[in-house]
């Protein structure tokens, strides 16, 4: 009877031990509102709401909750303000949620975030805006600071942040604003965002913008497989002293030292970057800087080192007025004390204003900082030079116009971006090419053999265009898919 009570006190106290269960909680059914789910709710709870427009002010703090729409329905938050904090990991997850017309009166208009783990899965946020005057406002959509934030398989769409005052407005990330945060955006896509400074009148303020979609500052983190397509900052400026300084027409990002923002397999389309500089002191000096991506700012601070790999640009373009003094930067920027390498990436048509006096123009550029790199990368169809300034070109091709292989009067580069194949990823799409023609003559033959076995062995991640079938290997299979398709090519 004694070993049979101590193991019933045994089991008993393994059981208060465990943690309970996580609950559902529905919404409308079970509780009125999304606010009092939350404060009805336990650490791993899930609050699932029904469909259906929602306008809340909601307050989440020190717990650990998933708020999702109910499977194959639409819950919007519309108007609203989700302010989290201390909320570590696994922290707070939005699944399914869309995110509409919140107006924020600073920093974070749907979302505002510190000291917390936030994710977002499958989320929209759609134009959400800040407007304001003097000081630093940002994150249309998402607000965070000393957090973790991951975005995945969503879509930021038309959030804006736009200031206009005599003071110093300055402007950072039309969707999203990061400070001292680490970021995790994948799978995304972010269309339209902006973000706008004005000084109207005759003053010496500074206006500054930073971030069309993502403004990134004293952080580190990835941004993977996303699409960047019409997002813009804009920097305006009148009277005597002023200066207009714009940065990262889609993306703009400043670290610290061994903090880095990395950049890959993301394709950057009409993003765009404007400057004016009516200002009579200082002779029309300003910037328009990284009409896609830029790292770091006039600002000492910083120092991170970035990582743009495997990207593809097309038609970004950077707008500097007056055309005299200043920088015109189309693409990818790194400035001040941040540096960093892009590699393995395609440029194509970029518009950068032709400056005429003591000025920085170009697709890349780089000043300020240490030396960067530009390696195995191709541009085609610029207005402006490849690269510019403090930057180490390797193995870069350029041509004068963007090639259109089946002459239909869409570039190749164009094509690819709106989803033509090009399973060899060498800047061609696949229906205009036969398997083997390494040097795009129309025939294969023994000069594309000879090209093979320059390329023979292991390649790792590199895939020339010689390892045919992509396994990280230029060996006898792909000999065998050469010779599959000897002689003239069909197309």
């Amino acid at each position: 009877m004694t070993a049979v009570r101590t193991s019933m006190l045994a089991l008993s106290a393994t059981m208060l031990a465990l943690p309970c269960a996580a609950s559902t909680i529905h919404v409308p059914a079970e509780q009125p509102t999304i606010q009092a789910a939350v404060s009805a709710a336990s650490d791993g709870d899930v609050i699932e709401i029904a469909s259906g427009t929602y306008t809340e002010n909601i307050v989440i703090s020190g717990k650990r909750l998933t708020v999702q729409s109910v499977p194959g329905g639409t819950c919007i938050l519309s108007a609203s303000h989700v302010s989290i904090s201390s909320a570590v990991s696994p922290g707070i997850e939005f699944r399914g949620i869309r995110f509409s017309g919140s107006k924020g009166s600073s920093l974070g208009g749907a979302i505002e975030a510190s000291d917390s783990e936030v994710s977002f899965s499958s989320c929209r946020f759609v134009e959400n805006s800040i407007t304001g005057g003097a000081g630093v406002y940002g994150g249309a959509a998402i607000y965070v600071q000393n957090c973790r934030l991951h975005i995945q398989s969503s879509a930021l769409t038309g959030n804006s942040v736009a200031l206009v005052t005599d003071g110093y407005p300055f402007a950072f990330g039309g969707a999203v604003l990061a400070d001292h945060s680490v970021i995790d955006v994948r799978d995304s896509e972010f269309t339209g965002n902006a973000c706008s400074a004005t000084v109207p009148g005759a003053s010496w303020a500074e206006a500054r913008t930073m971030g069309g979609a993502i403004a990134l500052r004293w952080g580190s983190g990835v941004i993977s497989r996303c699409r960047f397509d019409g997002n813009s900052v804009r920097s305006e400026v009148h009277g005597a002293g002023p200066l207009a300084s714009a940065f990262g027409g889609a993306v703009g990002a400043t670290g610290q030292p061994n903090a880095s923002l990395v950049i890959h397999d993301c394709r950057a389309t009409s993003n765009r970057i404007t400057a004016i500089s009516d200002n009579s002191f200082y002779g029309g000096n300003g910037g328009a800087v990284g009409g896609a991506f830029c790292f770091g700012y006039w600002n000492p601070e910083g120092g991170g080192s970035h990582v743009v790999q495997g990207c593809t640009f097309f038609r970004n373009r950077s707008d500097k007025s007056p055309s005299g003094i200043g920088q015109s930067v189309s693409d990818v920027a790194f400035l001040g004390v941040d540096y960093g390498s892009v590699s393995q990436c395609r440029f194509g048509e970029s518009v950068a204003t032709a400056l005429s006096g003591d000025a920085i123009v170009g697709a890349v550029a780089a000043w300020g900082g240490p030396q960067c790199s530009l390696s195995s990368s191709a541009f085609c169809g610029l207005n402006c030079v490849s690269s510019a300034m403090n930057i180490d070109a390797q193995n870069v091709s350029i041509e004068a116009s963007c090639p259109d292989c089946n002459g239909d009067g869409i570039a190749d580069i164009a094509e690819i971006i709106a989803g033509a194949p090009d399973n060899d990823a060498n800047g061609i799409p696949d229906a205009c090419q036969c398997t083997g023609d390494l040097n795009r003559d129309g025939l294969v033959n023994g000069s594309d053999m000879g090209i093979m076995l320059g390329f023979w062995g292991p390649t790792g991640s590199v895939f020339p265009q010689s390892d045919i079938n992509r396994d990280g290997s230029v060996d006898g299979a792909d000999i065998g898919l050469l010779l599959a398709n000897w002689g003239t090519c069909p197309h």
